[in-house]
């Protein structure tokens, strides 16, 4: 699923997996089949709750980073400039968020001996593209240059 060029068509893959579930439910041998359905679905869910435009970003950076002459440096370069011109927004993503006092989806953070616990309600969900179906491309290399 992973391996698909875009954000769009890794939530496509990832849908198509996650619906096998009830295929391989209760069938003798098929557990590992079943949980990697169930991780699907999760994975589908946690990444609806982000920013469709920063998960864009960060899939068009991986895309990048994965060429033939590219550098740690150069990635980690090319990820700080995407980074500060997401923040840079005035009315981006990022200050919405900021702003909202909203959680982001995190449930549990390990802090020492204890946990800090946030509540899923508590969800930033005022994204500026409601699917990644509405990130241009143009937006996306804006942002991340060309």
């Amino acid at each position: 699923a992973f391996a698909e060029p875009t954000v769009e068509g890794i939530l496509e893959r990832l849908r198509e997996i996650a619906s096998t579930e009830a295929e391989f439910e209760g069938r003798e041998g098929c557990e590992e089949d079943v949980e990697v359905a169930r991780k699907a679905r999760s994975f589908v869910g946690e990444m609806e709750k982000r920013s469709p435009l920063a998960l864009s970003v960060a899939n068009e950076l991986l895309r990048r980073g994965s060429d033939d002459g590219e550098t740690l440096e150069s990635c980690m370069e090319r990820e700080k400039a995407s980074q500060m011109r997401l923040f840079a927004r005035e009315d981006g993503d990022f200050a919405r968020w900021a702003e909202s006092g909203c959680d982001v989806g995190l449930v549990e953070m390990p802090w020492g001996d204890s946990s800090l616990m946030r509540k899923r309600e508590d969800v930033f969900s005022g994204w500026a593209h409601s699917s990644v179906r509405d990130v241009s491309v143009d937006e996306i290399k804006e942002i991340v240059g060309v």
